[in-house]
């Protein structure tokens, strides 16, 4: 390797603890190789993340969006290989097959793309990170040249990588003991629910929160279950979403509000393990809510927050809008909001939940 390559080996292992640095690393590696940009998969039971180089970023963004992803074949035959380095296409395809294989014939080719050079890297945890380095058509298959070139890097690669990985799992770990030193019920979560860590307080709560076969998190109202769903399932690309969620009180349990904190950033969809933190605050004795509590609670605007105030303490929609001088009708649309927003189905159950928010405890 020259001094170029020994810096970047630096830059490599740099990222294993900046994630964010991934990006660059992979240009730095695409100019090594004379490849137009690279792209870093993460394959495994929560499908597939990646992120790319600004090069070849909505190349990647067309292949995933157009469904191509679910049927990219690179990965497995690389896999089947067991080749402990860099193939291209031409190890993994005959020639016939690349004149057919639709991936190349209709997506890469026309953008003028359609050879490439990319590994496989088993991780404990049974994912696969995945290196590919994609090149345009006209300048040919990937020499060996470029393929041995890469393969000194490849070590330093899967190391870094694993590390990226290992250390999003620790991260999640330690958020979720901080929840529980404070007194506050944590989990970091999939988008399917599944729990990456939990701490002991919120696997205490068994009354409210189930947990299932492959590490599925659910809560014991229906309710809020498919309010978590919902939440989850739109967690980080809907503003909008339900990102409060209201527990009833179940037999000895006391209610509680779950909250939904979506993780972002690029780098995070790849080594970070879970898509958000779920905490859980509970409820203490009934007394009058403060409105600024519950807009904090169930992520209310102002004019909600007072209807849900007004709720709480048993005043009836008209008497709502005598009071606030608003007509009926937007009282009622106010109110439906807030419906939706807590889980609660009818005035009665908004009422008895609003009602055990006035006073917040951390036990």
């Amino acid at each position: 390797m020259d001094i170029d390559a020994d810096r970047l080996v630096d830059d490599i292992y740099e990222a294993s603890f900046i994630p964010e640095l991934w990006p660059n690393v992979l240009d730095r590696i695409s100019s090594l190789s004379d490849t137009i940009g690279g792209v870093l998969f993460a394959a495994g039971r929560e499908g597939v993340k990646w992120l790319a180089t600004d090069s070849v970023d909505p190349v990647m963004k067309g292949f995933v969006e157009q469904g191509w992803i679910s049927r990219n074949s690179r990965a497995s035959r690389a896999l089947a290989k067991c080749y402990p380095g860099f193939v291209n296409d031409q190890d993994m395809y005959s020639e016939d097959e690349l004149a057919v294989e639709p991936m190349y014939v209709e997506y890469f080719r026309p953008l003028g793309l359609g050879w490439a050079a990319g590994t496989v890297i088993p991780a404990p945890s049974g994912d696969l990170i995945v290196f590919d380095f994609e090149q345009r058509y006209e300048k040919g298959p990937i020499s060996r040249q470029v393929l041995a070139q890469l393969d000194e890097l490849r070590p330093h690669l899967a190391r870094s990588a694993l590390t990226s990985a290992r250390l999003g799992l620790e991260q999640a770990r330690s958020a979720v003991v901080a929840f529980n030193q404070i007194g506050l019920p944590a989990a970091i979560v999939t988008r399917t629910a599944r729990v990456v860590a939990a701490n002991p307080l919120l696997e205490a709560m068994k009354e409210q929160v189930q947990f299932l076969a492959r590490d599925r998190l659910s809560f014991v109202s229906k309710q809020s279950q498919i309010l978590l769903t919902q939440g989850l399932d739109q967690c980080g690309r809907n503003p909008k979403a339900t990102l409060s969620i209201a527990l009833p009180a179940l037999e000895e349990a006391r209610p509680a509000v779950a909250h939904i904190i979506p993780l972002q950033g690029r780098s995070h969809d790849i080594f970070a393990s879970g898509d958000a933190v779920l905490l859980i605050t509970p409820l203490t004795k009934p007394s009058m809510p403060q409105a600024d509590i519950l807009a904090g609670l169930f992520d209310l605007t102002p004019a909600e927050a007072k209807v849900a105030r007004a709720a709480a303490g048993g005043l009836t929609a008209e008497a709502m809008a005598r009071a606030s001088a608003l007509s009926p009708e937007t009282v009622r649309t106010q109110i439906k909001a807030v419906l939706a927003k807590t889980g609660a189905r009818r005035m009665v159950e908004l009422s008895a939940l609003l009602a055990s928010t006035g006073a917040i405890g951390f036990t």
